[in-house]
C-alpha cells in the first residue's frame, strides 16, 4: 500500500482520455463496494495504468490503494496492451492511440524485432500492433497531421465526422468563393470602363472649350489657322483614342464616329 494523494497521470495514460459518465459511475460504485483490487502501474513516478481506479478511490475517500512494485521496461508496449486492446475501442481509436504512443516512444523502442533500429515502423507494423488494417493507419495518420490526433484517440471525433466536415467546407467554398470571385472581377471591369468614359468625356469637353475660344479669337483676328488646326488635331486624337471605354458603356457602334465631329479648319484670310 502507498499514499496516493500526490500521484500524477503519465502522458501515455492521458492519450487514452477519460471514461464516459456511465463507465465512471459504475467504477466508483464498484470501488465503493469492493475497493481497488487491481494494482495501478507507475512509470517514472507517474500513473501509467489505473488512473481511473485512482480517481474512483479518491472519490470514495480511500487513502491507499495497491501499486505494482515493478515498472514496465517498455511503457509504450505496456500501455497499448493494458488499454487499447483491453477497452472496447473502435479501430480508428486504437490506430490513433498506437500512433501517438509510438511517436512518444520514438524509433527503436519496439521489442519485437525493432530494438537497435532507427527506422520508424511501417504502416503494416503499426497496423499489427493496433489490431487494425494498414488502410486505417494511413487514414488516421493524415488526420493526425491535420491536428486531430488527440481528439481521435480520446473518441471526441471520428474519421467519418472529419470527412463530413471536409466535404461541407469544400461545398461552401464552391458555392460562395467562386461566384464572389467572378462578381468581383465583373465589378472591377465595370468600374474601369466607367472611369475611362469619364476621362474621355472630360478631355473632349476641354478640347471643345479650347476650340470655341480659338474660334472666337480667329473671328477677332487674334489667332492664325495653324494654332486652330493643332487644337483640332488634338480633339480628333482625343475623341478617337479615349472613346473606346465610352462606347462600351453607351453602346456606340464603331461606324458612328467619335463623340465629337472632326474639326478641319480652313485657311484664314483677312
Amino acid at each position: 500500500m502507498e499514499d496516493i494523494g500526490s500521484l500524477e497521470r503519465h502522458q501515455l495514460s492521458a492519450i487514452f482520455g477519460n471514461m464516459d459518465e456511465e463507465e465512471r459511475l459504475a467504477l466508483e460504485n464498484d470501488v465503493a463496494e469492493h475497493g481497488v483490487k487491481t494494482p495501478i502501474t507507475l512509470y517514472e513516478g507517474k500513473v501509467l495504468d489505473g488512473w481511473h481506479r485512482l480517481q474512483a478511490a479518491l472519490k470514495c475517500g480511500e487513502d491507499h490503494i495497491p501499486i505494482d512494485p515493478e515498472e514496465p521496461e517498455d511503457p509504450a508496449a505496456f500501455v497499448i496492451r493494458a488499454n487499447a486492446l483491453r477497452r472496447h475501442l473502435t479501430a480508428e481509436r486504437r490506430a490513433a492511440i498506437t500512433l501517438q504512443v509510438t511517436e512518444w516512444a520514438g524509433p527503436g523502442t519496439n521489442q519485437h524485432g525493432r530494438v537497435g533500429h532507427n527506422d520508424p515502423p511501417t504502416n503494416a507494423e503499426l497496423a499489427r500492433k493496433a489490431g487494425v488494417s494498414p488502410a486505417t493507419i494511413k487514414r488516421v495518420k493524415r488526420r493526425i497531421r491535420e491536428g486531430h490526433g488527440e481528439a481521435l484517440a480520446r473518441g471526441e471525433t471520428t474519421l467519418s465526422e472529419l470527412a463530413k466536415e471536409e466535404r461541407e467546407k469544400l461545398a461552401m467554398k464552391d458555392t460562395v468563393t467562386r461566384p464572389l470571385t467572378r462578381m468581383e472581377r465583373l465589378e472591377a471591369e465595370t468600374e474601369r470602363l466607367r472611369v475611362d468614359r469619364g476621362t474621355a468625356l472630360e478631355k473632349m469637353k476641354e478640347c471643345e472649350q479650347e476650340v470655341a475660344a480659338l474660334t472666337r479669337e480667329r473671328a477677332r483676328g487674334g489667332v492664325n489657322s495653324h494654332s486652330l488646326a493643332e487644337v483640332g488635331t488634338t480633339l480628333q486624337e482625343g475623341s478617337g483614342a479615349t472613346t473606346q471605354g465610352a462606347r462600351a458603356l453607351t453602346h456606340e457602334g464603331p461606324d458612328q464616329g467619335s463623340l465629337l465631329p472632326d474639326y478641319r479648319p480652313t485657311p484664314y484670310e483677312r
